[in-house]
């Protein structure tokens, strides 16, 4: 099991790119070895996905003004701590803690904040507290050890939540890459070949990486599997013909046909237009062959998944992806509307 200062730093590094400009890696962006502090007024907040960012006027011991943009969590990430608009505000005289941008830049990735009346905010899961006992924003759900049993009737049919008590899962630690797929990778700028700057959507098999809640819901002859990032809606066709007949052209998700083998639906996706097997450089080709199976555990409490991506331009051999979420009660699919202007 992950600890949870590990899982904080895995979070926020691996997980989610941030609008400066364009999408760039926080890792890149940020130190996170230092954890420095500023104190100063709020003179702008601009609560949105994919980063909740203000601004903060500070005073240095010599009376010069500066005002420093800060940076932090989602607004996904902060409403399943707890955390709402209401909590900052401009005019709050604040104290931030956080990792300092590279490169001698006024910014910041905030973790802590301390609000007027002592009241500290933790903004990420895995936060641990710095000035008081007494904090706002709780990971609880976010290190759910189990989910809670229900109707298992209802199959996959629910809203399902990612857990870190399981780690990050989804992506491997290395892959056996083709020589193409190495000079490739090799070559790629994390900022500026980032392929999800501007809040562009992922395609597959990358969205599935997505830390939200998702939900399946059923419609007839096809299942819709509602993804929180990027507001992404997948259709899988359980009538084979009818998604094949009319050949539809390549998509960033692709065609997806679905069966059912026993509990488990399983997926097969062609027709990814998408050129990124990942965010982080390995390419995929318009040849890729995605198959995924979805199993409900008999109390519906889990969800496990495996991905097998086949894609002899990219891979030697398959390339397996796990990953398994949650049931947590009264967790919904909430509006995400990237947003990158100011």
């Amino acid at each position: 099991m992950l600890g949870r200062a590990t899982a904080l730093l895995l979070w926020a590094f691996l997980f989610v790119p941030s609008p400066v400009s364009a999408h760039h890696s926080v890792g890149t962006t940020f130190d996170a070895s230092s954890v420095s502090e500023l104190e100063g007024e709020v003179t702008r907040v601009r609560w949105r996905n994919p980063h909740v960012r203000f601004t903060i006027r500070v005073v240095d011991d010599n009376g010069r003004v500066e005002l420093w943009d800060i940076e932090t969590n989602s607004v996904s990430i902060l409403r399943r701590m707890g955390l709402t608009r209401d909590v900052l505000s401009v005019g709050d005289e604040v104290r931030i803690a956080g990792n300092p941008a590279r490169g001698g830049a006024s910014g910041m990735w905030a973790l802590n904040l301390l609000l007027p009346g002592a009241r500290e905010v933790l903004l990420g899961p895995g936060t641990k507290p710095r000035w008081t006992g007494e904090t706002i924003g709780t990971s609880d759900t976010w290190f759910a050890s189990a989910g809670a049993a229900s109707d298992p009737a209802s199959g996959i049919f629910r809203v399902w939540s990612t857990s870190l008590s399981s780690g990050l899962g989804f992506w491997n630690d290395s892959y056996p890459l083709t020589e193409t797929a190495r000079a490739a990778l090799a070559s790629f700028d994390p900022v500026a070949d980032n392929p999800v700057r501007d809040c562009i959507p992922k395609g597959m098999p990358t969205i599935m990486e997505q830390p939200y809640p998702m939900e399946f819901v059923e419609r007839g002859q096809t299942i819709l599997l509602r993804l929180e990032e990027y507001d992404t809606v997948r259709t899988i066709h359980l009538d084979g013909n009818a998604a094949s007949a009319a050949r539809p052209s390549p998509t960033p998700l692709g065609i997806s046909r679905g069966r059912w083998d026993g509990r488990t639906l399983v997926v097969t996706t062609t027709g990814v237009s998408w050129p990124h097997f990942n965010k982080t450089g390995i390419p995929q080709s318009d040849e890729v062959e995605m198959i995924e199976r979805f199993t409900p555990s008999e109390d519906g409490s889990r969800l496990d998944y495996t991905m097998t991506v086949r894609d002899a331009a990219t891979f030697t051999e398959p390339v397996e992806l796990t990953k398994s979420w949650l049931w947590l009660p009264d967790v919904v699919v909430e509006p995400y509307e990237c947003t990158v202007t100011d």
